[in-house]
């Protein structure tokens, strides 16, 4: 649903990463404005993505296990291997290898997932990878100047990454095509392990992110935020409307006593249920034509 595809955004300058340029921070970074809609994340911040109701295979008939609907999300992004689920396996908080037509899929998926923890991830995998391997990770919120700052140092090490956002698993998800060796990266990498402290953050890498490439990212984040924002509406919508229902059937019966409806100063809203308007003070339903 959401995605974007980069072939080293850093083409166009001759800037070599430098672990000496990092700046650490003992707080976590905050949302960078150049990768948000401020208003939009506040509205995002604010629901419960984890609730189940967001979950669109939490339906108990369904017997396939997690990892499958996962699977299933990656492998239509990559082409002419969506026909071969069968054939790979993934898990989380291990390695998993997949070898599949004589090409190395690695599966590197962690439930407590920070930026750490990839760095640390990707730089003891420097070693497994081989010239044209593909990587296939969870990844952070792309909300903080770091986190895109890794997609950058991703893009060197790799000849394509294609990032999207999982509704499944309610993450990013990176694919990283076609491994090739670069090292300068992978001096930085290991440099960059040896100076990072485990009880301080990493503020900035020092690398330049591109004005287009903020854009896209801000535009990538807002769809995010937008498709929650919409669902939690509806989701509102329709136990307000449950909730109103259930108030019209307990005066019906006698249950609930409400304000005259003569003496009512009505507040009307449109019930869908009853195809007519219901006033949310008296209960009382109308027809208007």
């Amino acid at each position: 649903m959401f995605n974007f595809t980069f072939n080293h955004i850093n083409k166009n300058t001759s800037q070599l990463i430098d672990y000496n340029n990092c700046i650490y921070s003992s707080k976590e970074s905050r949302p960078s404005k150049s990768n948000i809609n401020c208003d939009n994340y506040k509205h995002y911040t604010k629901i419960d993505t984890t609730l189940n109701i967001f979950n669109i295979y939490s339906v108990d008939f369904n017997k396939k296990p997690f990892e499958y609907f996962i699977l299933k999300e990656i492998l239509i992004k990559l082409d002419n291997y969506s026909d071969l689920i069968e054939s790979f396996s993934l898990s989380f908080d291990s390695i998993i290898i997949n070898e599949i037509n004589n090409t190395n899929f690695i599966f590197c998926f962690d439930k407590n997932l920070t930026l750490r923890k990839t760095v640390e991830n990707l730089n003891s995998l420097i070693n497994e990878l081989e010239e044209n391997d593909y990587l296939i990770m969870n990844y952070i919120d792309l909300f903080t100047y770091t986190s895109v700052e890794f997609l950058i140092i991703l893009s060197k090490l790799f000849f394509k990454v294609k990032v999207f956002y999982s509704i499944i698993l309610k993450q990013n998800i990176v694919i990283c095509i076609k491994y090739k060796h670069c090292a300068n990266t992978i001096v930085f990498l290991k440099n960059l392990l040896k100076k990072w402290n485990k009880t301080i953050y990493i503020r900035q890498f020092g690398i330049f992110i591109p004005e287009e490439f903020q854009h896209v990212i801000k535009k990538y984040n807002d769809y995010i935020f937008i498709y929650f924002i919409n669902i939690n509406l509806n989701i509102n919508k329709i136990f307000n409307e449950k909730e109103l229902n259930f108030k019209i059937y307990l005066k019906k019966i006698g249950i609930l006593k409400s304000s005259n409806c003569i003496d009512c100063n009505h507040k009307l809203i449109e019930n869908n249920s009853n195809k007519c308007y219901v006033c949310t003070k008296c209960y009382e339903l109308f027809n208007i034509h």
